[in-house]
Parts: structure tokens; C-alpha cells; sequence
């Protein structure tokens, strides 16, 4: 490597080290405001709806889908009895979701741009974290809420004994380097490489990677000695939400919605989209059940 490559390398390093430092300078955890907030895993039937709902909302609005009659947004794999749906109440409300999908055997959506190979070889669960929205109404507690979100995700799959699990997410590039800050996400082997879900998607991806047991080492480390305001490895490892109730989820009500992993075997190599009309058809007969019922 010659000196001047060698000089700009440590520049790009030392920029990013300055960067991520101040992102968390900025941290200011609310731990009042947890109070009112019940985040759950979704086992309701109306509390998937709803979360599809607010996808929907939250994607429409910035132009990251285009509208539909069923006024939902869903992939397949957040679908299946192996996706846990985790949702935010407030008042009766819905106003945030993310859904931890485990991988195991059918494919994951960032696998159809991201090489996830390495990650898979290592032998540990494997969960996407996808499917993030939060509600505009909640634009001034966003961050709080995806605090929120992330430590009920961490506790969930935790509490599976799951302690080894490795964390992918698909980003905005422009938020990865907050990935990365906050919680100590790493880009994937090609991951820095901006990709596309597909030809007609506007929106731009980073893919990362997040080592659970690594996790809790760059949070003690980053987080040392600080207040618990502005301390994640606290947020994360110690402090309990008082409104989640940490439990494994064995019988998925997805199961009882769409009966897909009953009815139907799918091939290891399937590919999502082959499974895509079938799952419409069934959120939309659920979608009916709901206004009828209303």
C-alpha cells in the first residue's frame, strides 16, 4: 500500500471515528416517557393489521411504495409463523412496528441484495430486522421509540436464549453510520456497495451486520462511565421496560391467519416471490374478516 493511499485510509478511519463519537454525544435517552409506551409481540390479529397499516402509511409518505387498495404493506417472510411482529401501543394506537425474521431455511429479503454467506457459515440464529415504521404523529419521539423497538427486539431474542444471534438490517446509507454509532453494526462484505431492492425501488440500501456477543462488548466499551441518559450498554444490558412482557412466542397467530407453514412446504431454494399471490390472498381475506367484524 503506498504511503499516500496508506494516509487517506487513516483519514477516512479517524473521519469516521469523529463521526460515530459525536452521534452518540447526542444521545439523550428519555427513560419518563417508556412508561406510556406498551410494546409487545403482535399475536392479535388487529395488531398485525394495524402494523401493516402503519408500514403502509409511513412507506406511502415517503414515496418508498406506490398505493393499494388493501392499504398494506407486507413482504412474505414477515409473514411466516418464524417472523416475530413487534409492535408500540399508545393510547389504543399503533405507533410503531419492526419485525425480527429468523432465518431458517427460506431466504431473507436482504438476501436478494446482499451476499449473507459469511454470516450464515458461522453457525449462530440469523435474524433480519425489517419492517420499520414509526408514526408521524411521533416525530418528535422517534428516537425514543426506536430505542424502544431495538432493546424489546435485544430482550426478545435474549429470552430465546439466543445470546450468540447475529443481526442483519438494510439501511439508508445515511443512516448507517447510526447503525453503526449506537449499537455497533458493521457493513456487510459488500455492504458499503448502495444496491436497490429492485428496478423500480427509488430508495437506496447499505447492508449490516450486528454480532450480539460483539455487541455487548462495543457497547461496554463505548458507554463507559457514562449516564444512564446517554448510556445504550446501560439502556440495553440492564435496564428493564416496564410495560414489555419478555416471553418466547411459540405458536405464532400468523399460523392461525394464513396457515402457511401448515398447508404448504416450501422448498429450501424456492424463491420469495413465488409465494407473494398466495400471501396477498390471505392478508386480503383477513383484511375482509377485519371490516366485517368493524
Amino acid at each position: 500500500m503506498s504511503g499516500r493511499l496508506f494516509d487517506r485510509l487513516l483519514r477516512s478511519e479517524r473521519a469516521e471515528f469523529l463521526l460515530h463519537r459525536c452521534i452518540r454525544q447526542k444521545i439523550k435517552i428519555n427513560y419518563d416517557c417508556f412508561h406510556k409506551f406498551s410494546p409487545r409481540i403482535a399475536t392479535r390479529q388487529d395488531d398485525i393489521h394495524a402494523a401493516l397499516n402503519l408500514l403502509y402509511r409511513s412507506y406511502l409518505a415517503v414515496g418508498k411504495i406506490e398505493p393499494n387498495d388493501l392499504e398494506l404493506h407486507m413482504v412474505p417472510q414477515t409473514l411466516l409463523s418464524r417472523t416475530e411482529m413487534i409492535v408500540c401501543e399508545y393510547n389504543g394506537q399503533i405507533i410503531g412496528t419492526l419485525s425480527l425474521v429468523k432465518r431458517d431455511g427460506l431466504k431473507l429479503a436482504c438476501e436478494s441484495v446482499y451476499d449473507i454467506q459469511d454470516v450464515l457459515r458461522e453457525g449462530n440464529p440469523v435474524y433480519e430486522l425489517s419492517c420499520l415504521a414509526i408514526d408521524i404523529k411521533f416525530r418528535t419521539q422517534s428516537k425514543e421509540i426506536l430505542y424502544l423497538l431495538f432493546k424489546a427486539a435485544y430482550d426478545h431474542v435474549i429470552a430465546k436464549q439466543h445470546h450468540n444471534a447475529t443481526w442483519l438490517v438494510v439501511a439508508n446509507p445515511k443512516y448507517a453510520p447510526v447503525y453503526k454509532a449506537l449499537f455497533g453494526f458493521n457493513h456487510l462484505k459488500d455492504g458499503r456497495d448502495v444496491r436497490y431492492y429492485n428496478q423500480n425501488s427509488k430508495t437506496p440500501v447499505n447492508g449490516l451486520y450486528l454480532h450480539l456477543n460483539e455487541a455487548r462488548k462495543f457497547l461496554a466499551r463505548s458507554y463507559k462511565n457514562k449516564v444512564k441518559e446517554k448510556n445504550m450498554c446501560y439502556f440495553f444490558t440492564e435496564y428493564s421496560l416496564p410495560n414489555f412482557p419478555v416471553q418466547s412466542i411459540t405458536n405464532s397467530v400468523l399460523d392461525e391467519l394464513y396457515d402457511v407453514d401448515k398447508k404448504y412446504s416450501f422448498h429450501l431454494d424456492q424463491e420469495v416471490e413465488k409465494i407473494k399471490l398466495f400471501v396477498m390472498a390471505r392478508v386480503q381475506n383477513a383484511h375482509q374478516n377485519i371490516r366485517l367484524a368493524h
